[in-house]
This record gives structure tokens, sequence and C-alpha cells, in this order.
């Protein structure tokens, strides 16, 4: 029997490749989601690139990933972009909208239990009246082209719910239909943007989850083939200005063809501009974050899951757990968000669960604390905005401790900072690996270690993945900011992505300039032993012993001898699509 060497854990993060999504214009590229398989042999990657002119094309390590068909009228047109990589990086597939702008910061995609891809999209037309006519189109990564909208009169932002083979094919997909409407009063604005998706969990059912806000009626069909409206409750004669917010937050749980199966909203009254910021699916718990903005003039009456909202801050908050199959609360903790240094903000948040404890992350200003509790509220030190660590009990929500970037990291450390994921493993539960940024070139993209039981952290034990770096008559440092990462931590690997411009360095190589328009870099980390979880930690199921169960395709649970017809069968953690004869 032949045997394969096995690399010896680096001391720090060290980058294996790094690579470059660009785009032909000055706005470049922009990212949404990257995932990968357990053992790091596949990477999916979500996001987009600007074009304007028939020919433009994108590039991935320098190679064409497709050339627009059109002139647009708006400055730009972000075509959506969903790629397959391999371990080494290389491009196998990709998919791209060849009509359709992607809305920035929006959607999401993951791997589901049969190694399918789910991904969400919100996308519009372009105004000029000929690209009004045409249909949202989507060539997936067989080539193949498929019209996921028709034409419109007047565009509109519409969620595009799509289920892809681990080869790129399109195997379905589903619309979240949203009105275009006018605001309340004069001087009332047309409101174009009535969705807004937020976040996207997956279920061992093979459903997913997703999350965020909307401001005009929403049309969603069944698995039925029905129509189902949500219409929203919380505009309050919003003017529809942008730029001030309204709405309703919304929980929406479809099949991966973005059928609708069941719905979750607040209810009572006194609440706008609400939104599910996150979700996270795990062992038949949903973790819930989210925010609101409070009616002043209203009897405030709101509700989420049953439990009871707050009122008492500048900006109100909360975690929560539900049930992912009744949508009944296990626990719900309101966040209070008072002004300091005449200021409070919360923004690029995040929220992972292990070791028992949930883990929020975000960027911010101002004072927060658990409502009832300030005396245990975290500050920020400074007008720049900082990076938030708070620990909770995972069990019963109880907030344990919290902590801000510049408690822990001083001087030569600080700016403005983002706390966007925490890492968290069984091999070393006494820490919390924090995934963020600071607005320096010397330090970037870092990864911080956290003691997790006291939340203190020793700025020399913390790791830069990806710093500008300046080359004389080639190019300047740019200054990266951190989206997202991918922990795999059975493999000890992480794959992360980065925007900037100019000089972009991963841990471990040699510097690469981007040009002048901002570029996506996507990287690929080994890891220390600590971020590892080793063969001693890992407790795995004897998949070949365990119970066999089915589900249908809307993910309930049908007897052991099911029927003629097409299911999921779920044995320890592997779960299959299988035709029952």
């Amino acid at each position: 029997m032949g045997a394969t060497a096995v690399m010896a854990a680096p001391e720090a993060p060290t980058a294996e490749w790094a690579n470059f999504v660009n785009g032909p214009l000055a706005s470049g590229s922009m990212t949404r989601s990257i995932k990968a398989t357990e053992d790091g042999s596949a990477i999916y990657w979500m996001g987009s690139a600007a074009t304007h002119s028939k020919g433009d094309a994108p590039t991935y390590a320098g190679e064409t990933i497709f050339a627009s068909p059109v002139d647009v009228q708006r400055s730009t047109n972000n075509n959506l972009i969903i790629m397959r990589l391999d371990a080494q990086g290389k491009r196998v597939w990709s998919l791209y909208s060849s009509y359709g702008d992607a809305i920035s910061n929006n959607g999401g995609l993951d791997i589901l239990p049969d190694g399918s891809i789910v991904f969400v999209a919100v996308l519009r037309h372009d105004e000029k009246a000929d690209m009004l006519a045409h249909p949202l189109t989507i060539v997936d990564g067989t080539g193949a082209s498929t019209d996921v909208y028709p034409g419109v009169a007047e565009y509109r932002n519409v969620g595009i719910v799509g289920h892809l083979s681990a080869e790129g094919k399109l195997l379905g997909y589903g619309v979240i239909d949203v009105d275009v409407i006018n605001g309340y009063g004069d001087g009332a604005k047309t409101v174009h943007a009535g969705l807004f998706v937020d976040d996207l969990a997956v279920t061992p059912d093979g459903n997913i989850f997703i999350s965020g806000n909307y401001r005009a009626p929403m049309h969603v069909k069944n698995v039925a083939g029905e129509t189902v409206t949500f219409t929203p409750k919380y505009n309050y004669e919003w003017d529809g200005d942008a730029q001030t917010g309204a709405g309703d937050m919304y929980l929406l749980k479809l099949t991966p063809e973005g059928q609708l199966l069941a719905s979750l909203e607040a209810q009572g009254e006194g609440i706008t501009n609400g939104h599910i910021s996150n979700v996270k699916y795990e062992r038949g718990i949903l973790y819930l974050y989210g925010k609101y903005d409070v009616v002043t003039d209203k009897t405030f009456t709101a509700t989420l899951a049953g439990a009871q909202l707050c009122n008492t801050g500048v900006v109100d908050l909360f975690v929560a757990a539900i049930d992912a199959s009744t949508f009944a609360s296990e626990w719900h903790t309101n966040i209070v968000g008072e002004r300091y240094n005449n200021s409070c903000v919360m923004q690029n948040s995040g929220i992972s669960v292990g070791n028992g404890n949930l883990w929020f992350c975000g960027q911010y200003n101002g004072k927060f604390y658990p409502q009832g509790n300030a005396d245990q509220a975290v500050y920020s030190t400074a007008k720049v905005r900082e990076g938030m660590l708070v620990k909770f009990d995972a069990t019963t929500g109880k907030w344990i401790k919290g902590v801000s970037s510049n408690t822990s990291f001083t001087g030569a450390n600080t700016g403005l900072t983002a706390y966007q994921d925490a890492l968290i493993n069984t091999t070393t539960p006494d820490k919390v690996y924090v995934f963020g940024y600071v607005m320096k070139n010397t330090i970037g993209v870092f990864l911080r270690p956290y003691n997790a039981n006291t939340l203190e952290a020793d700025p020399a034990d913390a790791w830069s993945l990806v710093t500008g770096v300046k080359k004389d008559n080639e190019f300047n440092a740019a200054i990266p900011i951190a989206f997202n990462i991918a922990y795999v931590p059975k493999a000890g690997l992480a794959f992360t992505d980065a925007r900037g411009r100019g000089g972009m360095c991963a841990a471990g190589l040699e510097a690469v300039g981007t040009g002048s328009a901002f570029a996506i870099q996507i990287a690929k980390f080994q890891l220390p032993e600590a971020l590892h979880d080793g063969i001693n930690n890992v407790v795995v199921d004897n998949d070949e012993t365990a119970p066999v169960e089915y589900y249908d395709l809307q993910g309930r649970r049908v007897s052991d001898s099911p029927a003629a017809g097409l299911y999921i069968r779920r044995q320890g953690t592997q779960a299959t699509k299988v035709l029952v004869r």
C-alpha cells in the first residue's frame, strides 16, 4: 500500500495560491460569498464584475470568464459570476448573467448535502428600453443559457434562487418577484429596490433558509405552484427614499429551486426597516441576528417568533434561536444601542455557533449591551469604527462577555476595523479566531486569536493574511478589505476573498498589483495546527450502521418505506437524492 506524505502545519497561516477576479472598469469586481467542501477539493465563489460595453471581459487569474454581449445604459452593469475552483485554484467552470445587473451585497451561495449548489442573487434589468424588453438571462457552467425572468416595462429588483449541479448545470430555479411601488406623500419616490437578501443557510434535508428585508409586495410560489404574496406592514407612510429605509424583516424556508415551504415575519406594531441579517443552522436550531428601527409615534407591540422586541435604543438589535421546523422561539436576547462619542451604528455582522457558544462579530460605533444590563456594555473608543466580539451561551442566549477591538489591540494595530467572522473548532476550544481587517496596508486582512473564556488577546499572536505592498514604479500599496472566509477545519485550510486596488500580498507569496481598478483576491491558506480539527477530537458517525431516514423534496420526514418517487435519503452524515421505484 502506498503512502502519501502529509505537509507539516505552518506556524502561521501561509498562502498556497492567490488569484484575482478583475473587471474591465474602474469599479472592478465585487464579492458576496465563498464556500468550500469539507476536504477543500472544491471552492465555490460568488460575486460580480462591472461591464459597460459589448465585449468587456472580466477575468480570473488572467483568463476571460465571459465577454459582455451588450452595451448598457447605466455607468456600469454588475454581471453575476459564480465559479467553481479546484484545490490548486484553477477555474473548473463559471456561471454568469449575460443580461442582468447583480445587486451588490445581496444573496449568497452554499453547498447542499448531496454536493449540489444553491445560490440566491438579486438581479435587475438595465434601464435602456431595449434591455428592459430583454429577459434576465443566466449562462450556466455548461454554457447553457436560461431566461430566468421576462422583460418588463419598469425595472425592479427580483430574487433568483438557483440550483446547480457540482458540474455547473442549472438544475432548476425559482423567482422571488417584487412589485414596483410609489412612496407616500408629496415628492414621493418610485421604489425599484423592494427586496434585500442578507443571508442564506442550508439544512441536512437539502432545503434552505434565506433572510433579509422587503419594502414592496413580494410574491413567491409554493410547492403546489400557488403564488403566496407578502405585503409589508411596516412602511408607515414612507416616501420611498432609500436613505431612510423601511419595510419588514423576513425569514423564508425554500426548496433549492425556490419553492416556498414556510415563512416567519415580525408581528405587532412600532418597527420599520427590519432586517434578519444573519442566519445559521445547527442541529435543528436556527440562530438569527437582526436589527430594526423604532417608530416613535406608534404603540410598541412588536414581536418575533412570539418573543418581545425592544424599543429603548437609538439602534435596536437582537440575537435569537428558533426551532427550524416550527419557528417557535427557543430564546431571544435584545441588544440596546446607544450613542457614545455622538455615534451609534452596527454593520458588517456575522454569527458563528460552536462549543456551546454563539459568537457575534460586527463593525460599530457607540455603546451596546443586553437589554436591562447596561453594566455589561461594550463601548467604542474612537470616532472611526471598531470591531466588536460578543460571546453568548448558545443554549440560553445569555450575553456572557463582549469586547471591542481597540481595547484588545492598541497603537499601530488600530484604525478603522471590522470583525466579520469567528472561527471555532474542537482542537482548541479555549480559543476563538476573529477574521476581519484594519484599513492599514501593513495589517490588512487578519486572524486574531482570543481567549474564549476571558476574551483577552495578545497582539503578538495575531496574523496578517493579506497586506498591501508598494513596488517602486509598478504599483502602490492597496488597503485590502476582508469580506468572506470559508473555514475547512478537517483539512486545516481557509479560503478568503479580499478587495483592494494596488499591490496586495497574501502571506507567504509575492505581492501582485491589481492595476487601477478594484479587484477581488481569492486565496487558499494552510493553517496552523491549532486551527485543525484533530482526529482525536472528531466524532465520526458510523454511516453504515446509522438509521436510514427519508424526506420528501420539501424536507418533510416520510415513512421508512416510502412510495415510489424521488426522495432525500439520509444515513448518518450522508444525504443523497434517491429514486424509489
